[in-house]
């Protein structure tokens, strides 16, 4: 009973979630973002499943972006 008690208070509601840990599941190069599909499959119904799958993707697309403008920051500093 304690453990599900905990699990519902990190895991059990989308707000709760700790997106970041899928997000290194997906770096993780034995795992990849069909791990975390995989895993959203077995805990949830299609349509949720999809949805935080989209939104751990949704993500890491933001996350890429911000680095590549900082990166472009960074390379323009150099050059001045």
């Amino acid at each position: 009973m304690n453990m599900m008690i905990k699990f519902e208070k990190y895991w059990g509601c989308e707000a709760n979630q700790m997106f970041l840990l899928y997000v290194a599941n997906v770096l993780d190069p034995r795992l990849k973002l069909k791990y975390v599909k995989l895993c959203f499959g077995e805990l949830y119904d299609y349509d949720k499943a999809q949805l935080l799958t989209k939104k751990v993707k949704d993500n890491l697309v933001s996350f890429h972006e911000f680095y590549l403008k900082a990166d472009e920051v960074v390379d323009d500093n150099k050059h001045k």
